[in-house]
């Protein structure tokens, strides 16, 4: 029984996106899909086959506006400023005890189709926390009251922050992260093996996986996928992409780090270093604390794409992008761009 478990972290969760898409033209297929936070709302859309209309929400949402922020202020978080009407909502969102979530609200019961849910043939979960005496709550669809669903979900992403509103029968939840904000436990004891779960490093408690023999596979984002509630659409759209690449280079094997190359045997990666003096190899493996020929080219050639903006969702050959790099960054005096610069792929 195969389950895939999706770790809650705000607007992080625009990586399970990706990440998702990238397991389904693998051809991996699931029998229950299990979230906290906002991964109980990518769970249940990925429940209901909603994977095109959830990648196009997570493509146009507008969280600042979702949160309440003027048009100048959301410009000001993302330009790294403060303006007076940053202040102004500041106040605004005090006065009014904490951030809206009549617009979320309505957004997640207009996405989320509760008798799809029910119908689907991948069984689904999700946790939350009761408020009062801070008691987790683990349910299955099953056991959710007929058009509660859209209350579960909202329980299991209310932030402290947030304006406080009774959620359930008359009762006020926390976050699903203040329980177990990656949920693999709860897939584990309702029986389920072989585990695929989504990490986005996500604000809240992450527990200890109680097996020593079921089959769990991580799938963890490559760089910074911003704050729990970025306001930047563009950084959901980055996010989205991670989530493919980083998914695709682990189910495919693939080399890489934070950018992808075709699969080589490190005695490639030896030989094309044998012109490279010792004390240079370990000056530079020593930079990028690496233990072999293999990741110490990989890292050092990663580090010269990130510096020059170079894209990072293809997959490369790193044979043609060392050539690629030596006719147009080796004017660069930098010591990683000159050991890059030195790997030699002929005998001469």
């Amino acid at each position: 029984m195969k389950a895939l478990v999706l770790e809650g972290g705000g607007t992080k969760g625009s990586y399970e996106v990706g990440a998702y898409q990238a397991l389904v033209e693998c051809g991996y297929k699931f029998n229950c899909v299990i979230g906290a936070s906002i991964g109980a709302f990518n769970g249940a859309m990925i429940a209901s086959g909603k994977l095109k209309e959830l990648k196009q929400f997570w493509e146009e949402v507008n969280v600042g506006s979702i949160l309440g922020l003027s048009d100048s202020t959301i410009e000001a978080i993302n330009d790294k400023r403060i303006n007076l009407d940053m202040l102004k909502d500041l106040v605004d969102i005090i006065k009014n005890k904490g951030i809206d979530l009549d617009q979320l609200i309505s957004i997640l019961n207009e996405l989320v189709d509760e008798d799809t849910v029910r119908k689907s043939k991948m069984n689904f979960g999700l946790v939350t926390v009761k408020r009062k005496n801070m008691e987790p709550v683990e349910i299955f669809i099953k056991d959710i009251p007929k058009g509660k669903l859209s209350e579960y979900i909202n329980a299991s992403c209310y932030l402290p922050g947030f304006k406080k509103i009774k959620l359930i029968d008359d009762e006020y939840y926390f976050d699903g992260g203040f329980h177990d904000v990656c949920p693999v436990n709860m897939a584990l004891n309702a029986g389920y093996n072989d585990i695929v779960a989504i990490r986005v490093k996500g604000i809240g408690v992450f527990k200890k996986v109680e097996s020593d023999t079921a089959n769990i596979l991580y799938l963890e984002p490559s760089r910074n996928l911003g704050s729990i509630l970025c306001v930047n659409q563009a950084q959901m759209i980055e996010n989205i992409k991670m989530g493919y690449y980083d998914t695709m280079r682990v189910l495919k094997n693939l080399d890489g780090f934070s950018f992808t190359f075709n699969k080589k045997p490190l005695r490639f990666y030896k030989f094309i270093m044998r012109k490279i003096p010792n004390m240079e190899y370990r000056r530079i493996k020593a930079y990028f604390n690496t233990t072999n020929e293999k990741d110490t080219i990989i890292k050092a050639v990663e580090y010269v794409l990130e510096k020059e903006y170079e894209n990072y969702y293809e997959t490369r050959d790193i044979k043609k992008t060392i050539k690629y790099i030596k006719k147009n960054y080796s004017y660069n005096d930098h010591f990683i761009y000159d050991f890059v610069c030195h790997l030699k792929f002929i005998f001469h």
